[in-house]
């Protein structure tokens, strides 16, 4: 092996980032146009219960592999270069990374109350339901906590951030003890007319995102403010994204909702699957609110389509960043053994 641990495993390297291993992620990989929420319309369907536990698993079972290597080499130092050891550690904090979904959308799109239905929960802490304007990280956390991060990147807790002058936070991060957050992160971002968005993606975090949900209201689906905002968006995030349609409840009669949805997959084939949900609905039948017809009613909402659809594209990011983690590894072990 030559050079140090930068040569070896450069940013293409890291699972999950660069621009080489953001290209490769999902090629290959067929686009499905299903209509989850209307097919759970009319016949309901049971959601597979291990959908999420299985990518999670693997992952885990994945870095536990990582780290016994690790430790067996740093346990032989004298033989083993430090690069390659720092190397494996690297792709290994990469691996234990959540996975991270970003909900992008217009103002009164229905990006909030998706981010709240995604969380299982009516609604974030009070300090934060004011600050919609501000990107908002959502984490797992053992006791609900608010962060601001101001433009210098410090964070410092905060009880309440109504007081604080927008201009001068670049986003709130708050920890909720939501078990939906174990294995991802949730970033709800500005509607797209906000100036942020105008200005560039850095301050939004885009680029570290995995997965897109695009909100866009039934009632006045896809508008060309819409197509003009998305066609900017990064290529490698734009083949991760679901464009869920809220507010479906507002359409009705099934003739206009076959009709716009063929609309959308005319207008907006870019998307990995179109799925019609009814948030408002969805949010009043959170378990433990749903009586013996809340399951009917629940599989009406489109909820259990976009549990599903999002749970099979994280599954493929997650796999996706397997096979990078084990083919930078064997690159690693390759050359370090060619050193020894």
């Amino acid at each position: 092996m030559s050079g140090n641990a930068a040569d070896v495993v450069s940013k293409a390297d890291v699972p999950g980032s660069g621009p080489a291993a953001e290209a490769s992620e999902g090629a290959g990989v067929p686009v499905v146009r299903s209509l989850l929420s209307v097919t759970a319309r009319q016949a309901p369907r049971l959601k597979p219960p291990t959908a999420r536990k299985s990518w999670l698993s693997m992952l885990a079972r994945m870095t536990g592999e990582l780290r016994e290597q690790r430790l067996k080499l740093q346990a032989i130092a004298d033989v083993s270069p430090p690069e390659v050891i720092q190397a494996l550690a690297c792709i290994e904090a990469q691996l234990v990374r959540p996975l991270r979904i970003a909900i992008v959308g217009e103002f009164n799109s229905g990006k909030s109350s998706l981010a709240n239905l995604l969380l299982g929960i009516e609604g974030l802490p009070t300090a934060v339901i004011s600050s919609t304007q501000i990107p908002t990280l959502l984490y797992y956390s053992v006791r609900p906590q608010v962060f601001v991060v101001d433009l210098n990147d410090r964070r410092t807790e905060v009880r309440d951030v109504a007081s604080i002058p927008k201009t001068s936070v670049r986003r709130l991060e708050v920890g909720l003890p939501s078990p939906r957050l174990h294995g991802v992160e949730v970033l709800d971002l500005p509607g797209l007319a906000d100036p942020r968005f105008e200005r560039g993606m850095g301050d939004l975090m885009l680029a570290t995102a995995h997965v897109l949900l695009w909100c866009t209201a039934s009632t006045q689906a896809w508008k060309e403010s819409e197509r003009i905002a998305w066609e900017i968006l990064p290529a490698p995030l734009r083949r991760h994204a679901l464009l869920v349609v809220t507010h479906s409840d507002l359409v009705n009669d099934a003739k206009d909702t076959h009709k716009l949805l063929r609309r959308l997959r005319m207008e907006a084939g870019g998307f990995r699957d179109i799925l019609l949900v009814s948030t408002t609905n969805a949010l009043a039948l959170l378990p433990g609110k749903r009586d013996e017809l809340g399951h009917a009613a629940w599989m009406a909402t489109g909820a259990d389509g976009l549990d599903v659809a999002l749970d099979q594209l994280l599954e493929s990011v997650a796999v996706r960043r397997s096979k990078v983690a084990l083919a930078v590894t064997h690159r690693i072990a390759s050359r370090a053994l060619a050193r020894l």
